[in-house]
Order: structure tokens, then sequence, then C-alpha cells
């Protein structure tokens, strides 16, 4: 798929790409935009996400490039004067949310000039979310470019208003060999014992990391309390948490401090998740689009992964889930695993020159950590997380509550 799309930005202007999520399609546009910024000299792109989780890992796979161009990433909840500051300096490439860019562009915060080439990403789920008029705006903002592309995982959109009548070069790939690592399975359950057959289910899948999806913030609260009662560690992930707040569940995530996210489908898509297990339709999304979005999170690529609609037996069976097969869950209770592994806050980060190396370093040194003890590390602008045994943890914040890191002391506390 990515070769095709750096064949086709050869010779098309405009291309919709059709595919889904976990197949690459992030690189997929994101090359043709490098060459051709590289081969035009000055000229920039912009990249319009739905989500701030999106515009920051599509902010993370351009950093990862290492191409030393200048990126700036703006979206809701991002101080905008300082995106002001950044976007007036013309960087190469600007990465954002359809509401912040519209914003940018109404007040002209930027030099249109030089921008060449327009990305709309998961332009369905910016759709869905309302957010066509923003976009429209940005496009009207930048009538004057000539190349578009248009991502999405599906291909039954409409085109933004100002392209409706530009001729689209369309690409799919992926679908069909994800589709047949995904195994399918439908569970019934009594109409109040939902929450205690997700238990059973998640005693078989003791030790597996997957997502249990929700169509309401306040349905995944109602679980996330019964969770906590029978002493189940996971994380939330939904819109009305902050944006850090929801950050760090996805790192304890990644890093085995948890191995149950229970979401919205805000989770749905845009999310860099590798190798997830499974999946959980606690409730069933009437939208077939999403359902498949939600599916996408798991058996990404050449992996093999599961998916689970759970349903009460007054609940009814959507068409697109027919294929499901049932699933009969053992009669014994399997006890569930508490993950080993518990994450350190350290509090600084990037701007305050601390790298992964300085986060190491403390624990091995100071620590008394072996490397092989040391999980995954993200650094952030102004904080660091790590993953260490959880048997340490309150060892490891008495032993460093005094630590410096580059002649700076640094708070470390136990990340909740």
């Amino acid at each position: 798929m990515q070769e095709s799309m750096l064949a086709a930005s050869q010779s098309h202007n405009n291309i919709q790409l059709h595919a889904p999520t976990g197949s690459g399609k992030t690189l997929g546009f994101s090359l043709p935009l490098l060459n051709f910024i590289e081969v035009q000299g000055g000229s920039q792109c912009m990249i319009i996400a739905p989500s701030r989780e999106l515009a920051l890992q599509i902010t993370s796979v351009w950093q990862d490039m290492k191409t030393g161009l200048n990126i700036t990433c703006c979206y809701g909840g991002h101080d905008r004067r300082n995106e002001a500051r950044s976007l007036a300096n013309a960087p190469e490439v600007i990465i954002g949310t359809p509401g912040r860019l519209a914003d940018h562009c109404r007040n002209e915060r930027f030099s249109k000039d030089q921008l060449q080439m327009v990305v709309v990403d998961e332009y369905d789920k910016a759709l869905e979310l309302g957010f066509e008029e923003d976009i429209n705006t940005i496009l009207a903002y930048l009538e004057h470019v000539e190349k578009h592309y248009l991502v999405s995982a599906t291909d039954q959109i409409v085109l933004p208003e100002h392209w409706n009548n530009l001729p689209f070069h369309k690409l799919s790939g992926g679908q069909h060999e994800l589709a047949q690592q995904l195994e399918k399975y439908k569970i019934i359950s009594p109409k109040d014992e939902k929450t205690t057959y997700l238990e059973r289910l998640l005693g078989v899948l003791d030790k597996q990391q997957g997502i249990i999806f929700f169509n309401h913030r306040e349905a995944v609260d109602r679980v996330s309390d019964f969770l906590d009662n029978i002493g189940l560690p996971h994380e939330t992930f939904h819109g009305g948490m902050e944006q850090m707040d929801r950050e760090k569940a996805l790192i304890k995530f990644r890093n085995g401090s948890v191995n149950y996210i229970l979401a919205t489908d805000l989770a749905a898509r845009g999310l860099d998740i590798q190798n997830m297990d499974f999946v959980v339709h606690y409730q069933s999304t009437r939208d077939e689009a999403s359902f498949i979005h939600r599916n996408g999170r798991t058996a990404r690529m050449s992996a093999e992964g599961k998916s689970f609609l759970l349903l009460s037996e007054d609940e009814f069976l959507p068409d697109f889930a027919a294929e499901f097969e049932d699933y009969r869950l053992p009669s014994n209770h399997n006890s569930v695993s508490v993950p080993s592994m518990a994450t350190l806050y350290f509090g600084g980060g990037k701007k305050e020159k601390i790298n992964k190396t300085d986060v190491l370093g403390v624990l091995i040194k100071q620590g008394k950590l072996n490397p092989n003890e040391v999980g995954k590390i993200d650094v952030m602008d102004h904080s660091a997380f790590v993953a260490v045994p959880k048997s340490k943890i309150k060892d490891l914040i008495s032993t460093l509550r005094q630590v410096k890191i580059k002649g700076k002391k640094i708070k470390v506390d136990r990340c909740w």
C-alpha cells in the first residue's frame, strides 16, 4: 500500500486512500509528502486529523522519521499562542485537529503561500464527529492547493464540499488480509449478569491485553467501578477525561501496567497500540463502520486477534455481526492475574533535557534495579513514565525522593 501511494503520487495530485486501521497508512500518506517537500524545497503540507490522539500519533511518526523538518502540532487544549508562534516560523509540516486548524485559518495566523499539500486523515471519523464545516473552512482558506489526499478506513464517504469537482485516484489495501486473522465470537448473558460474564471472560483471557468498548462514558465508569470492586487493575479512556489522563492510560497499557482499557469509540481509531490480543464489544454499536474500527484494534497486520460481542439476552444481534460464532464460557470461574509491573512517574521531560538514558541510569544506579527489570520508558515534554516491578515501586519512590537529573531535583512518584 505504501509503495502504491508513492507510485500514485508521481502521477496523481489527488488521491483517496481506503485502508484499515493497522495497515500502515500514516506512512502511506507521509512518505509522498516528505518526498514532495524534499524535491520542491520550502514547500509545506498540512495533515488534518479528527482527534488529538491521532494528531499526536501522526506527529510522533514524523518525529521518528528524523527528517530534520520543522513540525507543528495544533489541537484544542494546547496553548494557542505557542502554536501561533510556531506557525509564524513557517514549519514544513502542520498537523492538527479540524477545530483548531480552522481557528488558525480564520485568523490568518500563518502564511498559506508555501502550503502545497493537504491530507485529511480518518475523514469518515471527522464526518461522524461533526467536523465537516471546520474542514471546509480550512480547504476554502487553502483553495490554491493542488495536491490533496483523503484517507479513511471505509470507502462509504462523501467528499468535502471544496473537493467535489476534483478527480480522485482511488487506492485501497489490507482489508482482506487483516480480516482473515480475526476470530469472532458472541456471548449471550442473562439480563442482569453481564458484568459477571465479563469477569468470567477476562478469566479465560488471563494475561492477555485488550480494549473493552462501550457506547457511552457513563457505562465505562459504571463497569470501571465494578472492576475496581473486584480488584482488577484497568484504565478508562473517553472524551470526558483530561488529555493528560488519557495519555497516561495509554502509557500504562502499552508498558504492561494494566491489561485492559475500558473505552468509548474514541479509542477505536488513531491509537498506536501494537499486538493487542482482543477486543470486547460490551455494548454493541448500531453503526457497522464503528464496529469495524473497533475490531481493527486487534489482528493488526500479520497478528492474530479475537473479537467478542457480549450481549445480554434482551439485546439484539446486529446484522453485520451475524457471522460471530457462539462462545461457551467455562462453568468454573478462572481468577484474573494482576500485572507484575507498575508505572513510575518522573516530574521532568524533554523540555528539561531529560531523555530515556537519563531515566534508565537513575533506576540502575540509584534505584539498584537490574537493566532487565526496567520496562518501557516514555518521555513527554515535562514528564517521564517507566514500567518497573510492582513489588519494588515503594522502595524506588523512597530511594529516589531526592534524586537529581542533570542538576535538577525531579519529583518521583507512582503514576495513578
